[in-house]
């Protein structure tokens, strides 16, 4: 599986331009978290996003790239569930469950 599935336009909103011939399994775990926004990116009327410590492996630039656009998408009506041991990201949520 490469990048060819995702849209340029996906992949230059989070810094992957060039990257679209390359195996998933070559990428980075921060480019393939990356990938995965893509793929969000491109897809419509999304309802419900999981995800399972979205920054974990992002520096501080990506991390707020990612941030942004999960975001984007709960402004645009779609539920954004995700888990995070950073409390900036946590903070950055509109509710807080801790466990």
């Amino acid at each position: 599986v490469n990048l060819t599935n995702v849209s340029a336009t996906g992949a230059s909103s989070v810094k992957l331009t060039g990257y679209g011939n390359r195996p998933i399994y070559t990428l980075s775990g921060g480019e393939q978290q990356r990938v995965a926004i893509a793929r969000l990116l491109i897809r419509q009327s999304l309802r419900v996003i999981l995800a399972d410590e979205p920054t974990a492996a992002l520096d501080a630039d990506n991390r707020a790239m990612v941030m942004r656009h999960l975001r984007d998408f709960a402004d645009n009506g779609a539920i954004v569930i995700y888990t995070t041991h950073n409390e900036e990201t946590a903070a950055l949520a509109d509710r807080i469950i801790a466990l």
